[in-house]
Formats: structure tokens, sequence, C-alpha cells
């Protein structure tokens, strides 16, 4: 199996095996010529990975606002139509059922998928100059649900100032 990267615009295909990890059972794959390629490449390689990882991270939290949202046009649909037995007291918040959902899905913690829900949300909903960085790939998973965690707590009129300003720090770090 050959996987390709783009290295300086190069395209590198580099050999890659599959190992099966007793502990884990899980397949994973192991490069076995990026000693082969020099700093740039490397470089390169690292980057691409990153940049990877924090758009599926964007992805996650997206993820998670729709699921939010859908829960909420159900628990709607549901009510609207008389269909629901229980009284609206008595009905649980879609974001803790998008929590649980995650939760299991996931194999998060309550207090992880919790966090995920609300920066999900927060950065869907209120914070649109952090969802722009988030989307560019510009911040790793945790930076992003930290920080949108964090600016759930400013009011709605302070919020376009303080999000302006910390992210504005993040960028240029």
């Amino acid at each position: 199996m050959y996987v390709r990267l783009t290295a300086g615009g190069v395209v590198v295909v580099v050999p890659m095996t599959t190992t099966s990890s007793a502990a884990f059972g899980a397949l994973r794959a192991v490069p076995e010529a990026l000693d082969t390629l020099g700093a740039e490449a490397l470089s390169e390689v690292a980057r691409s990975a990153t940049l990877a990882q924090n758009l599926a991270a964007a992805t996650r939290l997206r993820a998670a606002h729709h699921l939010v949202e859908a829960l909420a046009r159900l628990d709607e649909a549901a009510h609207d139509d008389g269909a629901s037995p229980r009284p609206a007291f008595a009905r649980l918040d879609p974001a803790d059922r998008a929590r649980d959902h995650l939760a299991a899905a996931m194999s998060l913690t309550c207090w992880h998928a919790a966090r995920l829900v609300t920066a999900g949300t927060q950065i869907h909903t209120r914070l649109p100059l952090l969802r722009k960085a988030v989307d560019r790939g510009l911040l790793p998973e945790q930076l992003a649900i930290d920080t949108a965690c964090r600016l759930a707590e400013i009011p709605d009129e302070l919020i376009a100032a303080v999000e302006s300003e910390v992210v504005g720090a993040l960028a240029r770090d």
C-alpha cells in the first residue's frame, strides 16, 4: 500500500505497511520511508498532518452543533404535534441529549462531550471570528474548545470586542 504526500509541491509516494496492535486490536499505518525524506519535506508532511487534524476537529465541532439543532427540531416537532406525552419541564434539553449521544458514540466522558457541544454551539451561533479560524484549520481542537467555552461566559453585548481581541491574539501566535 502506498500513500501520496505532497511536500513543497512535489508528490512523494511513501510505502505503508499495516500492523496489528495486540493491546488494542486496531490496525494502524506505519510509514517506512519517512527517514529517506529531507528536512523540508518532513516539515511539510508534519504541517499537512496538523492541518488535517485541525480540519477534522472543525468537522467534529460542526457535527456537534448540527446534532444539537437536529435534536431541538425533533423535540419541537414532537411537541407541536401534541404527540409528546411529557410536559415541557419533563423534556430533556437538546444539548444534554447531544452530550449523552456524543459521549456514547465517541467514547468520551460526559464532561468532554459537554465541552464539545458547548464549543460547537458557541462557535456556530455567536463566535463568527473563531468559527472562521477553526474552519481554516488554524487552531488545534483543544484550543478551539477551551476558547469557545471560556467565551461562552461573556455577555452578548461584549462578545464581539472580546472575541476579536482573543482570536487576533491566537492568530498571531
